[in-house]
């Protein structure tokens, strides 16, 4: 008997040992194509944008579209983002204070629903053109899936910088230096935290 329990023993210990291995190559090619995934979901430097398409505060079709004289800023949100709320504060004072005569400004919304006081609340459709409602091929084409975002695109849609996230003080000198701009008294709307 103690020679069956010594190679049932051994057996288990290979079979245990060649499962392992294999759970460890599986646990690296999820990884991999999580890393690919991911990566294949952020819009890059370089890539050439389409026509944004969606419906806008008024609810009719809007487009904003390409070549067009000035390049692109995009800030794309989420109604129930917080990090989006603690950009609102920079976004606006970005909006304020770039050249419009060198760039157009245009905010995306990436929710279902966008209320009118939320709208009311970030002063939407004064100078901006807004779309409330992305259309879902067009987030596919533009990658839209994190907020918040901030996008630059040259004339022609091909996309110039990309600032995932909270503003934070090295984005924040990026932004400056791209838009000619001084951030420099503006604050986070919120603290983090952690």
């Amino acid at each position: 008997m103690f020679p069956i329990v010594v190679l049932a023993t051994v057996a288990l210990v290979v079979a245990n040992g060649i499962l392992l291995r294999r759970n460890v190559d599986l646990v690296v090619r999820v990884e991999a194509l999580q890393q690919n995934r991911t990566r294949s979901m952020v819009l890059e430097v370089g890539a050439t944008l389409p026509d944004l398409n969606g419906i806008g505060l008024d609810n009719r079709p809007i487009s904003i579209t390409y070549p067009d004289t000035r390049e692109t800023i995009f800030f794309i949100f989420s109604t129930t983002c917080p990090l989006c709320d603690a950009n609102w504060p920079y976004w606006h004072a970005l909006e304020g204070r770039v050249d419009r005569s060198r760039f157009r400004v245009v905010y995306a919304n990436l929710s279902d629903e966008m209320s009118e006081a939320y709208a009311r609340q970030h002063s939407f459709g004064l100078d901006a053109p807004v779309v409330s409602k992305v259309d879902p091929q067009s987030s596919l084409d533009y990658k839209l899936s994190l907020t918040p975002l901030l996008v630059l695109a040259d004339e022609n849609g091909v996309v110039r910088s990309v600032w995932p996230g909270i503003t934070r003080d090295e984005a924040r000198q990026e932004i400056e230096s791209a838009f000619g701009v001084s951030l420099g008294d503006v604050t986070l709307a919120v603290e983090e935290t952690g």
